[in-house]
């Protein structure tokens, strides 16, 4: 079982990979058959109906599918991708600048730190 974040064109959908030809996509399941047809051709029945598509790669985790006329954006995010941004996204949440002000007017004998050193408050 594999859990991905799929945005396509801006629209999110979490996709679960239930099996090889099963997945709950934003909580409604479908059946899924997947083949490779040629370089970037794909071949996708789902739900007993046929999509002949052509996916190309478009960086780490981006692509580009095209069906019909129409061209769709794609970008795919597993389980470590997700986790990965969770936590990038915590430790920039973590750093902050504060500026550190005295009750009472007095004078500075000495200072403990280097300029641009991190200090745990």
């Amino acid at each position: 079982m594999a859990e991905f974040k799929v945005t396509v064109n801006k629209q999110e959908f979490d996709i679960d990979l239930r099996s090889n030809q099963s997945a709950l996509v934003n909580g409604t399941e479908y059946t899924v058959d997947l083949n490779r047809a040629g370089i970037n051709q794909y071949s996708i029945i789902l739900n007993n109906q046929v999509f002949e598509i052509n996916i190309k790669k478009d960086g780490l985790n981006r692509f580009e599918a095209q069906y019909s006329n129409d061209i769709f954006e794609i970008t795919v995010e597993d389980e470590k991708d997700l986790l990965l941004k969770q936590f990038t996204h915590q430790s920039e949440a973590t750093h902050k600048i504060i500026n550190i002000t005295a009750p009472m007017p007095g004078l500075v004998l000495k200072i403990e730190v280097e300029v641009g050193q991190q200090i745990n408050l």
